[in-house]
């Protein structure tokens, strides 16, 4: 290039000044296409960069999502089963108190101010006595308990059928 450029110095010819201007041009389009390749291969990355971040922020997205999701539904199942747990722990407190009050309806009941059952038969808050059962009342001693005597009539009658 240093003999093109003496040659024009010098009063080179015509085709000299031509083809060096040529050169130029294509040197000047040359880097001018390197300029823009390179241009568009980084244009190339940012966008191949840009959809590789949304790729990413969709996936995190998608996990969270998923991760809200579970637990959500355990928080979900454990509600249920606490109000599982709370119905359960209701119904056996029923349970009890239906048997509780089972239990005292099948007590004898106790005697009242009125003294031993029988001794105010007019009176409907006390209780009529217990009868025995059949396998007791062969018992003597049984027969001798005052639960099981009502009247002086029937002590009386007691005692002497059991001493004769």
């Amino acid at each position: 290039m240093a003999t093109i450029v003496e040659n024009l110095t010098d009063g080179g010819s015509k085709k000299d000044r031509i083809r060096l201007a040529k050169e130029r041009r294509e040197e000047k389009n040359k880097s001018q296409a390197v300029r823009e390749q390179a241009l568009l291969e980084k244009e190339q990355r940012a966008q191949q960069q840009y959809e590789r971040s949304l790729m990413e922020r969709g996936r995190r997205l998608e996990e969270q999502r998923q991760k809200e999701m579970l637990r959500r539904s355990a928080v979900e199942e454990k509600r249920k089963q606490c109000m599982e747990e709370e119905k359960e722990r209701l119904e056996a407190l029923m349970r009890r108190s239906i048997e509780r009050n089972l239990q005292t309806d099948q007590r004898p009941k106790r005697w009242t101010w009125g003294g031993p059952p029988g001794f105010c038969e007019g009176d409907p808050k006390i209780a009529p006595p217990l009868l025995p059962s059949a396998s007791l009342t062969n018992d003597p001693l049984l027969t001798l308990l005052p639960a099981n005597l009502g009247t002086a009539a029937e002590i009386r009658a007691a005692t002497t059928g059991s001493s004769g």
